[in-house]
């Protein structure tokens, strides 16, 4: 995301921006700051593909093995998540392959980018080459 202080009303928003947000050895990125809190107040909406959750919970699991935060800790976490109002979308997976090879993004990545494009808002996430090509 640009340095830009402008408050969109919706984004994509990927995993490694919520759980930059959700894991306490973590910190979010100031430029990120404004709006997950708009985001909390429900003033701007997130949506992202079903494979947020997946990427999520593999990411606790793993945060678990490497003992960053309890089991029941991330129980909690994940718990969190899933009762938030992000809208999650589904994709058209022809689209998703295209844009993975002209872009070389991994599959998950190229379904952040899809949403990017047919909703035509800004993406969040800490990924800098995906950042770059969603711009």
């Amino acid at each position: 995301m640009a340095e830009n202080t402008k408050i969109d009303s919706v984004y994509v928003v990927d995993a490694s921006l919520i759980l930059s947000s959700i894991l306490p050895d973590e910190k979010v990125l100031k430029p990120f700051q404004k709006i997950l809190r708009f985001f909390e107040k429900n003033k701007v909406y997130f949506k992202a593909p079903e494979v947020l959750m997946y990427e999520i919970g593999n990411s606790l699991k793993s945060a678990v093995k490497q003992k960053r935060v309890s089991s029941n800790s991330a129980t909690k976490l994940f718990s969190k998540i899933t009762t938030t109002t992000i809208d999650y979308q589904k994709v058209d997976f022809n689209a998703v392959l295209d844009l993975s090879i002209k872009y070389d993004l991994s599959f998950y990545d190229a379904s952040y980018l899809y949403l990017v494009k047919i909703n035509k808002c800004k993406l969040l996430t800490l990924d800098k080459k995906l950042a770059e090509i969603a711009k």
